[in-house]
């Protein structure tokens, strides 16, 4: 299961006539692949897969990547429209990148893990908890 949804995908990928011809099995497997590539990325800074709920800057992330998947499937005129999703999917890569080598950050999410600037003592010190036990 990934970390966006069909709905989603309509919402921040693609307007849904430009990918609405395919089945939602193939939105649904592009989601997940995306979702996958994005864990590839995070798994350096934090545990995957994430805890609900999920940051809205990833989903969208998620979402471009996979729209712009869909469309290279079907086919496209990268001279049209569907130019510009190929810049949105290299911008949600780009996104990717960053939260893997740490110039990004998710910022905190339920459940998952909790990212708390501690008071400033001039360090910049970021505490990272975890809402389960690592045992050790």
């Amino acid at each position: 299961m990934g970390y966006a949804t069909i709905s989603d995908l309509m919402k921040f990928g693609a307007p849904s006539g430009a990918i609405g011809d395919l089945s939602p099995e193939d939105m649904q497997g592009q989601l997940d692949s995306a979702s996958s590539t994005a864990d590839s990325y995070l798994r350096l800074h934090y545990p995957v897969p994430l805890g609900t709920p999920y940051p809205a800057a990833l989903v969208e992330a998620i979402c471009r990547i996979a729209a712009f998947n869909l469309l290279s499937v079907r086919g496209y005129n990268p001279e049209g429209d569907a130019g510009l999703l190929e810049s949105r999917s290299k911008d949600a890569m780009r996104y990717l990148r960053d939260l893997g080598s740490g110039a990004a950050s998710l910022g905190a999410t339920d459940g998952a893990f909790a990212v708390q600037p501690t008071a400033d003592t001039g360090g910049g010190v970021t505490v990272v908890g975890t809402s389960s036990s690592r045992g050790w």
